[in-house]
């Protein structure tokens, strides 16, 4: 169920009362008195009568009360009086879903999908719809839960020393953050260089994951499984091939990479700072502009960006206990220690 809050800058006196009263039913909903919030909605709602939030707001009141017709007629008043709120036709569907309505709450569903600004994600999950998705008739169009995730490989063969890039694509569930993880061992054949991470703020759902790897003998390599969670959703992507080339005098490595592969919005910190991962290996995380200095082996560059801006970089690579990390930012030493 979606709600949204009722906000007014400079309010009338009448206004004003009828916040006060709003106020008084969120706290009255909290204390898990829905009966009370409900007619205090009412009265709040009495002094601005155009107001869909606050018939949102009663409607919730009665439908926890266990009066869900009484919510459902609140939204029918609603989406009558404000036909373009998503929300009162979402809470409908809702309500009508809990009361055995499934027809009901199918069209008002589909009607509240219509618009971009539903998340997709909170329909799939919402306890309220399990009926409705449980119903056979509604699998072609309700959301699941599903992360939308893709995984891209270079189709044509890569040769020895050239660079080959994976994007793994996430298309809903990313904004408040994600996981990612990985339950097989890198092949010999590739080591990670650079792991990019882009999002959108017009589409924070969204994230693509840019993990660039070099070339480093020929032969069949296998890429992944990847396992990757957002807001309580687990999905997982197979592993995939990638064809590599080398001449035949060539020698590849028999040992694999055993650094931590996650997404750089899992380690990258705010500011200058070095950490220690697991074992040898070490991230640092500084700002745009800084040069690193350090003795570190098999170093990866991580980026988050957002809409193509660098937000955060960092380098992480295997360091022994003891070893300096000296952060500059031109000639001048802005942190420096041993992780």
């Amino acid at each position: 169920m979606i709600l949204w809050l009722l906000a007014c800058s400079q309010p009338e006196p009448p206004i004003k009362t009828s916040l006060d009263l709003y106020a008084q039913g969120l706290e009255s909903l909290e204390a898990g008195e829905p009966s009370r919030a409900a007619a205090e909605f009412e009265r709040a709602r009495a002094l601005v009568p155009q107001s869909g939030e606050l018939l949102l707001w009663q409607a919730k009141a009665l439908a926890d009360s266990g009066d869900l017709s009484g919510g459902i007629s609140l939204l029918d008043q609603a989406v009558k009086m404000h036909p373009g709120m998503v929300e009162g036709w979402y809470n409908r569907a809702c309500y009508k879903a809990r009361a055995g309505d499934l027809a009901g709450a199918g069209a008002d569903l589909q009607q509240a999908l219509r618009s971009p600004e539903l998340d997709r994600l909170v329909v799939a999950q919402d306890p309220d719809l399990a009926l409705l998705r449980a119903d056979p008739a509604n699998a072609d169009w309700i959301p699941m839960p599903s992360l939308g995730l893709s995984l891209k490989v270079p189709a044509e063969p890569a040769f020895l020393g050239s660079e080959i890039e994976l994007v793994i694509g996430v298309e809903q569930g990313a904004e408040d953050g994600l996981s990612l993880s990985t339950s097989a061992l890198m092949s010999p054949l590739l080591r990670p260089v650079a792991w990019i991470e882009e999002r959108s703020g017009e589409q924070p759902g969204q994230r693509k994951l840019r993990l660039r790897l070099e070339v480093l003998g020929g032969g069949e390599a296998q890429v992944g499984p990847f396992v990757v969670s957002a807001r309580g959703v687990e999905e997982r992507l197979a592993a995939q091939a990638v064809t590599l080339l080398a001449p035949q005098s060539h020698s590849p490595p028999t040992v694999s990479w055993t650094g931590p592969l996650e997404a750089p919005s899992q380690n990258l910190g705010v500011g200058r700072s070095a950490e220690r991962l697991k074992d040898d290996w070490v991230l640092v995380s500084f700002t745009p502009g800084d040069r690193v200095e350090w003795t570190a082996l098999d170093v990866v560059r991580m980026e988050l960006r957002e809409d193509g801006v660098l937000q955060s970089l960092g380098l992480m690579g295997r360091l022994p206990a003891g070893e300096t990390v000296s952060i500059y930012q031109g000639q001048k030493v802005v942190w420096e220690g041993s992780p």
